[in-house]
Protein backbone atom coordinates (compact mmCIF):
# COMPACT_ATOMS: atom_id res chain seq x y z
CA UNK A 1 0.00 0.00 0.00
CA UNK A 2 1.10 3.55 -0.72
CA UNK A 3 2.76 5.10 2.40
CA UNK A 4 0.46 8.15 2.15
CA UNK A 5 -2.66 6.00 2.46
CA UNK A 6 -1.04 3.75 5.07
CA UNK A 7 -0.46 6.82 7.26
CA UNK A 8 -4.10 7.87 6.88
CA UNK A 9 -5.35 4.41 7.84
CA UNK A 10 -2.97 4.23 10.81
CA UNK A 11 -4.00 7.68 12.09
CA UNK A 12 -7.71 6.87 11.78
CA UNK A 13 -7.16 3.53 13.54
CA UNK A 14 -5.29 5.19 16.42
CA UNK A 15 -7.38 8.38 16.81
CA UNK A 16 -10.74 7.65 15.17
CA UNK A 17 -10.28 10.34 12.52
CA UNK A 18 -7.68 12.49 10.80
CA UNK A 19 -7.52 16.14 9.80
CA UNK A 20 -6.24 16.70 6.27
CA UNK A 21 -4.81 20.08 5.24
CA UNK A 22 -4.83 21.35 1.67
CA UNK A 23 -2.64 24.40 1.06
CA UNK A 24 -3.58 27.56 -0.75
CA UNK A 25 -3.94 27.26 -4.50
CA UNK A 26 -1.85 29.03 -7.09
CA UNK A 27 -4.88 31.07 -8.21
CA UNK A 28 -5.57 32.54 -4.78
CA UNK A 29 -7.81 29.78 -3.43
CA UNK A 30 -7.84 29.65 0.35
CA UNK A 31 -6.38 26.69 2.19
CA UNK A 32 -8.89 24.26 3.63
CA UNK A 33 -8.95 21.52 6.22
CA UNK A 34 -11.24 18.52 6.48
CA UNK A 35 -11.81 15.41 8.53
CA UNK A 36 -11.41 11.85 7.29
CA UNK A 37 -12.91 8.85 9.08
CA UNK A 38 -15.88 10.34 10.91
CA UNK A 39 -18.46 8.69 8.67
CA UNK A 40 -17.24 5.35 10.04
CA UNK A 41 -18.29 6.69 13.47
CA UNK A 42 -21.73 7.73 12.12
CA UNK A 43 -20.73 11.38 12.26
CA UNK A 44 -20.54 13.97 9.48
CA UNK A 45 -17.20 14.84 7.92
CA UNK A 46 -16.34 18.50 8.58
CA UNK A 47 -14.68 21.04 6.29
CA UNK A 48 -13.35 24.50 7.17
CA UNK A 49 -11.88 27.03 4.75
CA UNK A 50 -9.65 29.96 5.62
CA UNK A 51 -6.20 31.33 6.21
CA UNK A 52 -5.22 29.92 9.59
CA UNK A 53 -2.41 27.99 11.14
CA UNK A 54 -2.95 24.23 10.67
CA UNK A 55 -2.75 23.76 14.45
CA UNK A 56 -5.74 26.10 14.94
CA UNK A 57 -7.72 24.26 12.25
CA UNK A 58 -6.95 20.94 13.92
CA UNK A 59 -8.07 22.30 17.31
CA UNK A 60 -11.34 23.63 15.85
CA UNK A 61 -12.16 20.38 14.08
CA UNK A 62 -11.15 18.23 17.05
CA UNK A 63 -13.35 20.28 19.38
CA UNK A 64 -16.31 19.97 17.00
CA UNK A 65 -15.81 16.19 17.02
CA UNK A 66 -15.67 16.16 20.84
CA UNK A 67 -18.94 18.12 21.05
CA UNK A 68 -20.61 15.82 18.57
CA UNK A 69 -19.47 12.74 20.48
CA UNK A 70 -20.69 14.21 23.78
CA UNK A 71 -24.04 15.55 22.62
CA UNK A 72 -24.79 13.76 19.36
CA UNK A 73 -25.16 17.09 17.58
CA UNK A 74 -23.55 20.49 17.27
CA UNK A 75 -26.11 23.16 18.25
CA UNK A 76 -25.70 26.68 16.99
CA UNK A 77 -24.13 25.73 13.68
CA UNK A 78 -26.04 26.92 10.63
CA UNK A 79 -26.80 24.24 8.08
CA UNK A 80 -27.71 24.62 4.45
CA UNK A 81 -28.74 22.15 1.81
CA UNK A 82 -26.37 22.48 -1.11
CA UNK A 83 -25.96 20.52 -4.29
CA UNK A 84 -22.71 18.60 -4.34
CA UNK A 85 -20.03 20.40 -6.35
CA UNK A 86 -16.39 19.58 -6.97
CA UNK A 87 -14.22 21.21 -4.29
CA UNK A 88 -12.43 23.51 -6.75
CA UNK A 89 -15.74 24.89 -7.95
CA UNK A 90 -16.91 25.48 -4.38
CA UNK A 91 -13.72 27.34 -3.51
CA UNK A 92 -14.12 29.66 -6.46
CA UNK A 93 -17.67 30.51 -5.37
CA UNK A 94 -16.36 31.67 -1.95
CA UNK A 95 -14.24 34.36 -3.65
CA UNK A 96 -17.20 36.29 -5.08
Amino acid sequence: MNPFYSNIKKTIYEHGFMVMAVGAGENGEHPFFYTIGLTELNMPEILIVGDMHPHIAHLLLSRAVEIFKEKGEIKGFATTSLKAKPVRRCLRSFKS
